[in-house]
Protein backbone atom coordinates (compact mmCIF):
# COMPACT_ATOMS: atom_id res chain seq x y z
CA UNK A 1 0.00 0.00 0.00
CA UNK A 2 1.29 3.57 -1.06
CA UNK A 3 2.52 5.61 1.58
CA UNK A 4 0.40 8.84 2.43
CA UNK A 5 2.56 11.67 2.01
CA UNK A 6 0.73 13.79 4.30
CA UNK A 7 0.48 11.03 7.14
CA UNK A 8 3.81 9.85 6.79
CA UNK A 9 5.67 13.45 7.43
CA UNK A 10 3.53 14.16 10.11
CA UNK A 11 5.19 10.80 12.17
CA UNK A 12 8.18 11.99 11.40
CA UNK A 13 7.55 15.57 12.86
CA UNK A 14 5.55 13.43 15.91
CA UNK A 15 8.68 11.43 16.91
CA UNK A 16 10.41 14.26 16.11
CA UNK A 17 9.27 15.99 19.03
CA UNK A 18 8.62 12.79 21.20
CA UNK A 19 12.58 12.59 21.09
CA UNK A 20 13.17 16.18 22.18
CA UNK A 21 10.90 15.95 25.25
CA UNK A 22 11.25 13.13 26.43
CA UNK A 23 13.88 12.74 29.39
CA UNK A 24 17.32 11.38 28.26
CA UNK A 25 21.19 12.82 29.22
CA UNK A 26 20.84 15.00 25.49
CA UNK A 27 17.98 16.77 26.86
CA UNK A 28 19.01 17.22 30.45
CA UNK A 29 22.35 18.39 29.32
CA UNK A 30 20.52 20.92 27.35
CA UNK A 31 18.77 22.28 29.94
CA UNK A 32 21.88 22.60 32.37
CA UNK A 33 23.86 24.54 29.50
CA UNK A 34 21.13 26.43 29.45
CA UNK A 35 20.61 27.39 32.99
CA UNK A 36 24.86 27.38 33.08
CA UNK A 37 25.18 29.87 30.11
CA UNK A 38 21.82 30.99 29.02
CA UNK A 39 19.85 30.18 25.24
CA UNK A 40 23.22 31.81 22.77
CA UNK A 41 25.90 28.67 23.55
CA UNK A 42 22.89 26.26 24.26
CA UNK A 43 21.40 26.85 21.50
CA UNK A 44 24.60 25.62 19.32
CA UNK A 45 24.37 22.39 21.52
CA UNK A 46 21.02 21.81 20.27
CA UNK A 47 22.44 21.05 16.79
CA UNK A 48 24.35 18.17 17.86
CA UNK A 49 22.50 15.55 16.41
CA UNK A 50 22.92 16.85 12.98
CA UNK A 51 26.47 16.21 13.71
CA UNK A 52 26.08 13.07 15.67
CA UNK A 53 23.50 11.01 14.08
CA UNK A 54 24.54 11.00 10.64
CA UNK A 55 27.28 8.27 11.61
CA UNK A 56 24.74 6.44 13.86
CA UNK A 57 22.21 6.22 11.05
CA UNK A 58 25.07 4.53 8.94
CA UNK A 59 25.73 2.12 11.74
CA UNK A 60 22.50 1.14 12.55
CA UNK A 61 21.77 0.36 8.76
CA UNK A 62 24.95 -1.39 8.03
CA UNK A 63 26.86 -2.43 11.31
CA UNK A 64 24.76 -2.67 13.97
CA UNK A 65 22.91 -5.72 13.10
CA UNK A 66 26.73 -7.82 12.12
CA UNK A 67 27.63 -7.10 15.40
CA UNK A 68 27.78 -9.12 18.71
CA UNK A 69 24.81 -8.43 21.08
CA UNK A 70 27.06 -7.42 24.11
CA UNK A 71 27.74 -3.74 21.70
CA UNK A 72 25.22 -1.71 22.84
CA UNK A 73 25.46 -2.79 26.45
CA UNK A 74 29.05 -2.05 26.36
CA UNK A 75 28.46 1.45 24.72
CA UNK A 76 26.21 1.80 27.21
CA UNK A 77 28.69 1.70 30.03
CA UNK A 78 30.60 3.82 28.07
CA UNK A 79 27.72 6.52 27.72
CA UNK A 80 26.99 6.81 31.19
CA UNK A 81 30.62 7.64 32.08
CA UNK A 82 30.81 10.35 30.32
CA UNK A 83 27.66 11.21 31.51
CA UNK A 84 28.58 11.31 34.83
CA UNK A 85 31.70 13.27 33.86
CA UNK A 86 29.01 15.98 32.40
CA UNK A 87 27.25 15.72 35.73
CA UNK A 88 30.09 16.55 37.83
CA UNK A 89 31.48 19.47 36.07
CA UNK A 90 27.59 20.70 36.32
CA UNK A 91 27.27 20.05 39.74
CA UNK A 92 30.59 22.06 40.03
CA UNK A 93 29.20 24.98 38.20
CA UNK A 94 26.22 24.86 40.36
CA UNK A 95 28.34 25.57 43.99
CA UNK A 96 30.01 28.99 42.43
CA UNK A 97 27.78 31.99 42.48
CA UNK A 98 25.67 32.40 39.33
CA UNK A 99 27.46 35.45 38.45
CA UNK A 100 30.70 33.82 38.11
CA UNK A 101 29.79 31.93 35.12
CA UNK A 102 30.45 33.42 31.82
CA UNK A 103 30.63 32.21 28.25
CA UNK A 104 34.52 31.82 27.18
CA UNK A 105 34.91 32.61 23.34
CA UNK A 106 35.18 29.51 21.89
CA UNK A 107 32.63 27.89 25.04
CA UNK A 108 29.63 27.18 21.94
CA UNK A 109 32.41 24.66 19.99
CA UNK A 110 32.83 22.85 23.62
CA UNK A 111 29.53 22.52 24.03
CA UNK A 112 28.40 21.41 20.59
CA UNK A 113 31.21 18.91 21.03
CA UNK A 114 29.90 17.03 24.52
CA UNK A 115 26.16 17.09 22.98
CA UNK A 116 27.25 15.28 20.18
CA UNK A 117 29.59 12.98 21.94
CA UNK A 118 26.43 12.62 24.52
CA UNK A 119 24.15 11.62 22.08
CA UNK A 120 26.92 9.03 19.70
CA UNK A 121 26.88 6.98 23.31
CA UNK A 122 23.99 6.90 24.02
CA UNK A 123 22.46 3.67 23.05
CA UNK A 124 19.33 4.90 23.00
CA UNK A 125 19.52 6.65 20.06
CA UNK A 126 21.08 3.27 17.99
CA UNK A 127 17.70 1.62 19.15
CA UNK A 128 15.41 3.98 18.24
CA UNK A 129 16.91 4.06 14.49
CA UNK A 130 17.05 0.34 14.42
CA UNK A 131 13.87 -0.16 15.69
CA UNK A 132 11.39 3.04 14.90
CA UNK A 133 12.90 5.47 12.45
CA UNK A 134 15.10 2.91 10.60
CA UNK A 135 12.48 1.04 8.94
CA UNK A 136 9.91 3.86 8.85
CA UNK A 137 12.59 5.45 7.02
CA UNK A 138 13.03 2.63 4.13
CA UNK A 139 9.26 2.68 3.96
CA UNK A 140 9.10 5.94 2.46
CA UNK A 141 12.26 5.41 0.63
CA UNK A 142 11.12 2.55 -1.27
CA UNK A 143 8.53 4.34 -2.28
CA UNK A 144 10.27 7.30 -3.01
CA UNK A 145 13.87 8.39 -2.35
CA UNK A 146 12.24 12.10 -1.77
CA UNK A 147 9.78 11.11 0.01
CA UNK A 148 12.69 8.82 2.79
CA UNK A 149 14.32 12.14 3.05
CA UNK A 150 11.38 13.96 3.98
CA UNK A 151 10.93 11.81 6.79
CA UNK A 152 14.67 12.37 7.80
CA UNK A 153 13.83 16.41 7.56
CA UNK A 154 10.43 16.56 9.12
CA UNK A 155 12.34 14.63 12.32
CA UNK A 156 15.22 16.55 12.84
CA UNK A 157 13.47 20.15 11.95
CA UNK A 158 11.03 19.15 14.28
CA UNK A 159 13.23 17.90 17.21
CA UNK A 160 15.77 20.67 17.25
CA UNK A 161 12.83 23.28 16.76
CA UNK A 162 11.50 22.09 19.89
CA UNK A 163 15.01 21.88 21.42
CA UNK A 164 15.40 25.14 20.95
CA UNK A 165 12.23 26.31 22.48
CA UNK A 166 13.47 24.18 25.61
CA UNK A 167 16.78 26.17 25.49
CA UNK A 168 15.52 29.41 25.58
CA UNK A 169 12.83 28.59 28.10
CA UNK A 170 15.20 27.25 30.53
CA UNK A 171 17.30 30.12 29.97
CA UNK A 172 15.01 32.79 31.08
CA UNK A 173 14.69 30.78 34.32
CA UNK A 174 18.03 32.50 34.81
CA UNK A 175 16.38 35.97 35.07
CA UNK A 176 14.33 35.19 38.20
CA UNK A 177 16.90 34.98 41.04
CA UNK A 178 19.96 33.34 41.25
CA UNK A 179 18.86 30.73 43.89
CA UNK A 180 16.35 29.75 41.53
CA UNK A 181 19.31 29.26 38.79
CA UNK A 182 21.38 27.20 41.47
CA UNK A 183 18.68 25.56 42.65
CA UNK A 184 17.87 24.17 38.93
CA UNK A 185 21.26 23.48 37.95
CA UNK A 186 21.52 21.64 41.33
CA UNK A 187 18.87 19.62 39.81
CA UNK A 188 19.98 19.46 36.64
CA UNK A 189 23.13 17.73 37.76
CA UNK A 190 21.47 15.56 39.75
CA UNK A 191 19.15 14.08 37.01
CA UNK A 192 22.17 13.85 34.92
CA UNK A 193 23.89 11.66 37.62
CA UNK A 194 20.59 9.52 38.14
CA UNK A 195 20.82 9.06 34.52
CA UNK A 196 24.55 7.94 33.82
CA UNK A 197 24.43 5.58 37.49
CA UNK A 198 21.49 3.89 35.16
CA UNK A 199 23.25 4.02 32.09
CA UNK A 200 26.01 1.84 33.57
CA UNK A 201 24.11 -0.58 35.72
CA UNK A 202 22.26 -1.69 32.90
CA UNK A 203 25.07 -1.60 30.46
CA UNK A 204 27.10 -4.17 32.87
CA UNK A 205 24.02 -6.07 33.42
CA UNK A 206 23.79 -6.25 29.35
CA UNK A 207 27.64 -7.22 29.58
CA UNK A 208 27.04 -10.53 32.28
CA UNK A 209 28.56 -8.56 34.90
CA UNK A 210 25.60 -9.52 36.98
CA UNK A 211 22.14 -11.11 36.56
Amino acid sequence: MALMPAAYLGKAAALGFSAAVLPGPFQVYLVSQALRYGWQRASLAALAPLLSDGPIVVVVLLVLARLPGWTLSALQVAGGFFVAYLAWNALRAARRPVLEVSVAPTGGTVTLFYAATVNLLSPVVYLFWATVNGPLFAQGWQQSPALGLGFVAAFYVTMIAVSEGLVVGFSALRGVSPAVTRTLMFLAAGLMGLLAASQVVQGLGGLGVWR
